[in-house]
C-alpha cells in the first residue's frame, strides 16, 4: 500500500519530486528484506516513470538505523533501468550537514547507471552530468 500511495502522488501532478521512497525500512531495519517487497515497488515504479516526476535518493538514511541511502540500490537500480529522473538531498537540519553525503549518492548514481542527476528551478527540470556536478562538489578544494 505504501508504493500504491507513492505512485498516487506522483500520478496527481503535484510533485516534482518524491523524497524517501523506501522510507518504510527505517521502521524494521532488522527483517528489512528488498526482494519481499520488490513486486510491489517494480509495479510503483512502473506508474512513477510514465509521470516523468523525479525521485530523490537521500543520504541522511546513512545516520538511520539501516545505515543506507534512500532508496538503497535494489530500489535505485530498479529507478535507472526505468529511467526515473533522480535529486539528491541530506534533510540537512543544521547548517554542517548540508550536502552531506553527496559525494557517495554521485557514486551510487553512477553504480546503478545513471549518467545523470536532476536539479529544479521554478518547477522546470534541468538534468546535470554527475561527472560535472562531482566536480563542482570538489571545486576550490585542497
Amino acid at each position: 500500500q505504501y508504493f500504491d500511495h507513492l505512485a498516487e502522488s506522483a500520478e496527481t501532478g503535484l510533485f516534482d519530486s518524491l523524497a524517501h521512497p523506501d522510507l518504510v525500512k527505517n521502521a524494521s531495519p532488522v527483517d528489512w528484506d528488498f526482494d519481499r517487497i520488490r513486486p510491489f515497488v517494480e509495479k510503483a515504479l512502473d506508474r512513477i516513470a510514465k509521470t516523468g516526476v523525479a525521485m530523490e535518493i537521500n543520504t541522511s538514511g546513512l545516520n538511520k538505523s539501516y545505515s543506507e541511502m534512500n532508496p538503497g540500490p535494489e530500489m535505485l537500480a530498479l529507478m535507472a533501468e526505468r529511467k526515473i529522473p533522480v535529486v539528491i538531498g541530506s534533510d540537512s537540519h543544521v547548517p554542517t550537514r548540508v550536502g552531506d553525503g553527496f559525494d557517495l549518492a554521485l557514486d551510487s548514481l553512477s553504480a546503478a547507471g545513471y549518467e545523470n542527476v536532476s536539479v529544479f528551478h521554478h518547477r522546470e527540470r534541468d538534468d546535470l552530468l554527475i561527472s560535472e556536478v562531482r566536480a563542482s562538489l570538489f571545486a576550490g578544494r585542497p
